[in-house]
């Protein structure tokens, strides 16, 4: 395997996390391509960070749910997150509520 390129970040980071990281994007790379699911939370936007560094954008597709509850300032930080961490984002409309709608019994 070639030697992973961390990033700034990690570089003084103590040697055990630079590890799980290196173990993350070897996990990663034995994909053809990925798909993940994106909130724009911390947790998300990590594995799709570290996804589109070691992958390449070519091969990662990130799809956020974009419900009615969420609310638009949300939506906007999320999508301007995933265009810095440079990521092919799908935004995919929910209509969860709708369908509440249509089970509620009157």
């Amino acid at each position: 395997m070639s030697q992973l390129a961390l990033p700034e970040a990690l570089l003084t980071a103590p040697t055990a996390l630079q590890s799980r990281y290196a173990g993350l994007a070897a996990s990663l790379g034995r994909f053809q391509r990925l798909l993940v699911a994106y909130s724009g939370g911390v947790d998300s936007a990590f594995l799709l960070d570290v996804a589109v560094r070691h992958l390449g954008r070519s091969r990662v597709q990130a799809v956020l749910a974009d419900s009615p509850s969420l609310p638009r300032r949300e939506l906007a930080e999320a999508v301007a997150l995933a265009e810095r961490i440079g990521a092919d984002l799908r935004v995919v409309a929910t209509h969860e509520l709708e369908d509440l709608k249509r089970r509620q019994v009157v």
